[in-house]
């Protein structure tokens, strides 16, 4: 009986004294998007081991995942495992980790040519991570980003025309029409992004206009569906629309880049009042050799989201989520989804409609 008595007060001194393992977060980039030359933090609650500090770096392209964001068998990381020992990692040495601050920050450099520049990545940090007791977190943690080489664009190789327009030699036309947005936010918790988009591009400036209509799962299907057939725009007192601005624009190897301008969406819903404040997206545009059409694959980079739900007001800080925007067939367009050159689209939804100060907008639609 005394050890029974001795076992339960050490368990319940063990639950007073419970020391859980090291949380870690990533750092906002101060130019929304990762620059080269500039460090990339990780900071920790609590100093941790150098030893366990592993991280590799994947893409992070929407279509490598499946629909509970795992990683598909066949994907291979872009950075392999790479050591905070280690003196440098990935292919020819381009990425180095090292800890700073007193074991309570990370600080992770790349070189110009250590991951893809303007495209979506996820940064992973293995499960090995421990403080200097030795409590291991035990799983991965994961975060969306992008690095781009230049802070005033996704790509600072650009060609660009007179006048600094982003002229192009060839026609855009391939980009424009009805295409589909999926993204999802981790924080404050899970938050799938869901729009019907219409884009018009001018074909001399690069300049696009993206009228995005909010889309709702039918019944049945998960809530984090990117499966045209599985959603439905949203036409009631709940939709809403807004519209997203930028430039497409070519860099030295030929390929697509996009940058869009900062944009806010706010949602009124009854009580509630949601808003993803000073968002930008930004990434490339590739061409599915399957099906011809195009797919823009980017990150999206928010200031901060504010929610309020009556007396409670909460600010939560920048978080950046990877998203696709990918092109429809004429089969896929539903018949009623808004488009950006015709006079009234909010009139096809009941709820919250943002459009530009000038509509339709004469840069990219015909007179």
């Amino acid at each position: 009986m005394k050890w029974l008595i001795s076992l339960s007060a050490l368990v319940m001194l063990n639950a007073c004294t419970y020391d859980p393992p090291p949380e870690v977060t990533l750092v906002p980039p101060a130019h929304k998007h990762f620059v080269v030359g500039e460090v990339l933090v990780l900071e920790f609650t609590e100093p941790v081991c150098e030893r366990s500090l592993e991280i590799l770096i994947w893409p992070g392209r929407q279509d490598l995942y499946d629909i509970e964001g795992e990683l598909l068998d066949d994907v291979e990381p872009l950075v392999g495992l790479c050591k905070a020992t280690d003196e440098a990692c990935g292919e020819d040495g381009g990425v180095k980790l090292t800890l700073a601050g007193g074991n309570k920050r990370a600080e992770i450099e790349f070189a110009k040519d250590a991951v893809p520049l303007g495209e979506p990545l996820v940064l992973e940090v293995t499960g090995e991570l421990t403080d200097l007791n030795c409590h291991k977190k035990g799983v991965p943690v994961k975060f969306d980003f992008q690095v781009v080489s230049d802070a005033s664009s996704p790509d600072s190789d650009i060609v660009e025309g007179d006048g600094g327009d982003a002229v192009t030699s060839e026609p855009l036309g391939a980009e424009e029409g009805g295409f589909l947005f999926f993204a999802e936010f981790e924080q404050p918790m899970k938050l799938p992004q869901q729009f019907w988009c219409d884009l018009q591009v001018n074909q001399e400036t690069g300049r696009f206009v993206i009228l995005m209509t909010d889309g709702d799962p039918v019944d049945g299907a998960p809530s984090n569906t990117a499966k045209p057939e599985e959603l439905n725009i949203d036409t009631g007192e709940e939709g809403f629309i807004f519209t997203v601005t930028g430039e497409i624009r070519r860099n030295e190897s030929g390929g697509l880049t996009f940058e869009g301008e900062p944009f806010t969406l706010g949602l009124s819903l009854g009580p509630i009042t949601f808003e993803i404040r000073d968002a930008v997206v930004a990434g490339s545009i590739v061409e599915n050799p399957a099906t011809g059409l195009s797919v823009w694959d980017g990150t999206m980079v928010i200031e901060e989201l504010y929610l309020a739900t009556g007396a409670s007001e909460t600010t939560y800080p920048s978080d950046q989520a990877n998203f696709q925007m990918t092109q429809l067939t004429t089969e896929q367009i539903p018949a009623d989804m808004p488009v950006v050159c015709e006079p009234d689209p909010c009139t096809k939804v009941g709820g919250n409609c943002d459009l530009l100060d000038e509509w339709p907008p004469t840069d990219v639609c015909e007179e």
